[in-house]
């Protein structure tokens, strides 16, 4: 994969912590919605979770607390 684009790096930065390279095209969306240091901040509140690595599905734990962040849910 060819990374030409910040938000690309963004997205797969994300994919590749939360070990969730199947939603790339979701990370995708993310990264070109959303700013990039809000998006890292979740990410390193989240990974500062404890027990962090034993969560089966980071992707979705960090897009719930993405989300609640910003106030969708």
């Amino acid at each position: 994969m060819g990374i030409y684009t910040r938000e690309q790096l963004l997205a797969w930065d994300l994919a590749t912590e939360l070990n969730d390279k199947r939603k790339l095209g979701f990370y995708m969306r993310l990264a070109k919605k959303y700013p990039e240091r809000l998006l890292r901040e979740i990410l390193a509140i989240v990974k500062q979770t404890p027990k962090f690595y034993e969560i089966d599905k980071k992707g979705a734990y960090f897009t719930t607390a993405l989300f609640n962040k910003i106030g969708k849910l």
